[in-house]
């Protein structure tokens, strides 16, 4: 059973992604890990320290008793779905690398605060530390996000690069909620979109996804992310899916320019990967496999 780690800090807005979270991992058949990080008081602070000593262990047990109060919370929204909680000190983002090398985690969920847009998701949050620097795929939820099912998943993809493992778990979701998917190609007013690439990604998805209910879109924008704003705004899908790469399109949203600027206005959850992490992986997974293969 996979497992789902939805993190944490006791708020509305997290209660409120909690929500949706729970039906969507008992819709994947998968199990709950809910997480907390307890940022500790410096041990270089001018307080003796067996009184530091003594905080930093209130504030341990003060999480773990408002995770098991969490914990009832999703017994009582699903009394199925297994759910099991997890407590680890420092900062979110080292508390989750450290959380990460010890399980075996599908998907980390996050609530946003305040999320206006997809710049207000992924900057000005504490998804903004994680994203890039977790080796699994996130999923932002928004405050604002009603379960619904997910009948409609839309993928915002670079036809340049390949992304077949996205696609296999795009399929995995969208076998598991029946939903249709929408493949979105968004290009500047003066990119040419090769109809060669365009073609032969086609082909591509086809073998990965050869009965599902796909539809295939180029769009031209002044700038990419006001397509794929503009798109998801029409089209209001359940579920967005992104990639993360170095120096491609949506690392650059997110570190160059368009920072500065208002990128969305739509609340939707937003699945990101991050590429490079499943590459250093798979390539990991092929040298084991070599070896192997050498050795016998």
């Amino acid at each position: 059973m996979k497992t789902y780690v939805f993190a944490t800090d006791f708020s509305d807005n997290a209660l409120k992604a909690l929500e949706f979270a729970v039906p969507f991992v008992k819709q994947l058949k998968g199990q709950l890990m809910l997480f907390h990080a307890v940022d500790y008081l410096d041990m270089y602070l001018e307080i003796p320290a067996p009184v530091l000593e003594k905080i930093n262990e209130e504030k341990r047990e003060d999480a773990t008793r408002q995770l098991i109060a969490w914990q009832q919370i999703v017994h009582d929204m699903d009394a199925e779905l297994p759910c099991s909680y997890r407590v680890h000190k420092g900062s979110l983002l080292a508390a989750l690398q450290l959380l990460l090398k010890e399980e075996n985690v599908e998907m980390l969920m996050m609530g946003t605060r305040g999320a206006t847009g997809l710049k207000r998701i992924l900057i000005g949050s504490n998804t903004a530390s994680v994203i890039g620097r977790v080796s699994c795929p996130v999923l932002a939820i928004p405050e604002d996000s009603r379960f619904e099912g997910i009948n409609n998943i839309l993928y915002a993809t670079d036809f340049h690069e390949d992304h077949g493992f996205i696609l296999e778990e795009i399929n995995r979701i969208a076998t598991a909620f029946k939903a249709k998917i929408d493949l979105l190609h968004v290009a500047t007013e003066s990119e040419k979109v090769d109809p060669e690439i365009y073609n032969w990604y086609q082909d591509a998805v086809m073998e990965i996804l050869p009965k599902k209910h796909i539809t295939f879109h180029v769009k031209k924008a002044e700038r990419v992310h006001k397509g794929i704003s503009k798109y998801v705004d029409e089209t209001q899908p359940d579920l967005v899916v992104m990639s993360m790469h170095k120096k491609n399109w949506l690392e650059r949203l997110l570190t160059g320019s368009y920072t500065r600027r208002q990128v969305s206005h739509t609340q939707k959850p937003l699945l990101i990967f991050h590429c490079d992490a499943y590459s250093r992986t798979s390539s990991a997974g092929q040298v084991e496999q070599s070896q192997q293969l050498a050795a016998s």
